[in-house]
C-alpha cells in the first residue's frame, strides 16, 4: 500500500503568514482593539485563529469582550479578500499537489485556517479538487500541539499514521499513533 501524503498548508505550500497577520490587525482594529507585532506573534503564531483572538481578549478587553464569532468571521473575510491578490505559493508547490494527486497516493491538506480560508486558498491556486481530504480549525477545533489534526487526516484517508508521509513546517516531533 502506498503512504498516504499529509501535506501542510502555511509554510509547506503557501507563504500567506503575512496575509493572515494582516486580516488579524484588520479584523482587531475594526473591533478597537490594537494589535501589534508582538501581540500576534504572543497570541496567533501556532494556533487557530479561535484561540489566538480568545488569548488576545481575555488578556486585552476582558470587562468588554467583543463577540468572539463576529471577530473570527471578520478576520476570515479579511483573509480570504487578502487572498484573492495577495497569496503567494511556494515555487513548485503546485506542482507537487498536482503531481501528487495524480500519482496511487492519498492526499490530505491539513490546517488550523478556517474551512472558508482553505476554500479561499485553494480556489486561488486552482487545486479545489486535489485533496482527498482536508482537516480545518473546524474540523480539529484545539491547537495541534499532538498531531490531532495529522491523525485525524490519516482516519480520513482510512490509514494508519505509520502508513503517512507528513509534509509540514513545525519543527516539533509529532510522534502520532491512534489514542
Amino acid at each position: 500500500m502506498t503512504p498516504a501524503i499529509l501535506l501542510g498548508l502555511t509554510g509547506v505550500l503557501v507563504d500567506d503568514e503575512d496575509l493572515h497577520r494582516r486580516a488579524f490587525y484588520e479584523s482587531a482594529t475594526d473591533a478597537g482593539l490594537r494589535v501589534t507585532a508582538h501581540d500576534y506573534r504572543t497570541f496567533f503564531t501556532g494556533r487557530t485563529a479561535r484561540e489566538g483572538i480568545r488569548a488576545l481578549l481575555a488578556q486585552r478587553a476582558p470587562g468588554r469582550l467583543p463577540d468572539l464569532d463576529d471577530l473570527l468571521a471578520a478576520k476570515t473575510r479579511a483573509y480570504c479578500a487578502l487572498a484573492e491578490t495577495g497569496l503567494n505559493p511556494y515555487p513548485g508547490a503546485i506542482d507537487l499537489v498536482l503531481t501528487l494527486a495524480r500519482s496511487r497516493h492519498r492526499l490530505a491538506l491539513v490546517t488550523g485556517s478556517t474551512t472558508r480560508e482553505v476554500a479561499a486558498t485553494l480556489r486561488v491556486l486552482r487545486l479545489d479538487d486535489a485533496f482527498d481530504a482536508i482537516v480545518t480549525a473546524e474540523t480539529v477545533p484545539e491547537g495541534d500541539v499532538r498531531g490531532t489534526r495529522y491523525l485525524a487526516a490519516a482516519r480520513l484517508l482510512n490509514r494508519p499514521p505509520g502508513q503517512c508521509v507528513i509534509m509540514e513546517r513545525a519543527t516539533a516531533r509529532l510522534d502520532l499513533k491512534y489514542g
